[in-house]
């Protein structure tokens, strides 16, 4: 099906969309994932790749591409959901240290500022 469509695709974007389509519209796999990251690095594939690497608990590559996607996108829901996951983990002090990356965002929100004051 993939193979005669006449919109050119990334040899990793067909690997993702023929994974969904083998997987009748499941998330794509990590490797998936990944591999597309690396080969063209959006945002959207970053944000998928952050959700699905919940999945495998708080590794260092869930905390270097979480980093990344509040680099790339500083939004307080992004903020909310990376600090409230690694709190959760027991990953205080990484949390911590999200939160002071992201100050700006803090002032603004009452859930970043009550993980703020829980983790001093």
């Amino acid at each position: 099906m993939l193979e005669n469509s006449p919109v050119e695709l990334v040899e990793n974007e067909r690997a993702v969309l023929a994974s969904l389509i083998e997987s009748e519209g499941e998330r794509p796999s990590l490797e998936a994932l990944e591999a597309l990251h690396q080969e063209d690095p959006q945002l959207n594939t970053l944000v998928q790749l952050v959700s699905r690497l919940r999945t495998t608990g708080v590794t260092p590559r869930y905390l270097e591409l979480a980093r990344e996607l509040l680099a790339q996108m500083p939004t307080s829901e992004f903020a909310i959901e990376i600090v409230g996951f690694l709190v959760a983990h027991g990953h205080d002090e990484d949390a911590a240290e999200i939160l002071s990356s992201v100050s700006e965002l803090v002032e603004r929100s009452d859930a970043l500022l009550a993980h703020t004051a829980w983790l001093h």
